[in-house]
């Protein structure tokens, strides 16, 4: 799959681990892994379930993390007394903005485990 190895590098200092304990967990050498995390190796499905467990997170957490995804901020609640019809349909168009993003993001990772490897 394609994503932004640079988060994966993230994510592991951020835990402490060293290359040589996650290229373990996924069945490569070091020097695949350190491929990885240099954008010049693929990151493969079946790695996914792995680094989720390695890093305490589900799959789908894992994902947005590798990702990048962040979902936006919501728009502040004002006290009910304050609040309008426009303010309201504003804050659920932010949040019909986060699903659509998240949406997208589905797809995209729908379309990467279909697509072919490169040879």
């Amino acid at each position: 799959m394609n994503f932004n190895c640079t988060n994966l590098l993230k994510l592991r200092t951020r835990s402490g681990y060293s290359q040589e304990y996650i290229a373990d967990l996924l069945g490569i050498d070091h020097s695949c892994y350190n491929r990885l995390e240099n954008n010049k190796r693929r990151l493969r499905i079946e790695d996914i379930p792995v680094l989720a467990r390695a890093f305490g997170k589900s799959e789908p957490e894992i994902l947005e993390e590798l990702m990048g995804w962040i979902p936006a901020a919501p728009a502040p609640i004002p006290p009910a007394a304050e609040m309008t019809e426009t303010l309201f349909l504003r804050v659920i168009r932010e949040k019909d903005k986060v699903i659509e993003e998240k949406n997208r993001t589905i797809e995209f990772l729908s379309r990467m485990v279909q697509a072919p490897l490169p040879p």
